[in-house]
């Protein structure tokens, strides 16, 4: 099995931004789209490490990994898309009430 690890703040930024790219900097599409996508194309499994940046905006981390879980669904998702995130306990419950939450939306 091919495994990337993706640093936020190495390969992306420390401090993303908002939703959307017309929004400004960093956004979720961008780091969804530029990033994310791309890296599971090439890989049957992505590890999205999201510890160290200054903040991340609940409406970040559900452009990014939101949509994202929400595009691949609740059998895809869990099999292809791990996620780090230790230094904020509530980002990461934001995190999990997004991914859960769009999982449902999947058709």
């Amino acid at each position: 099995m091919n495994t990337r690890t993706i640093s936020l703040v190495n390969e992306f930024s420390r401090c993303p931004g908002g939703r959307f790219t017309d929004e400004g900097d960093f956004s979720g599409q961008d780091f969804r789209e530029s990033i994310l996508v791309p890296a599971l194309s090439e890989n049957d499994c992505i590890i999205v490490d999201m510890n160290g940046a200054s903040l991340l905006a609940p409406s970040f981390l559900d452009e990014s990994l939101g949509m994202l879980a929400k595009r691949l669904g609740p059998i895809e998702f869990p099999k292809r898309v791990k996620y780090v995130l230790t230094d904020d306990k509530t980002a990461l419950r934001k995190l999990e009430e997004s991914i859960s939450k769009r999982l449902k939306q999947w058709k």
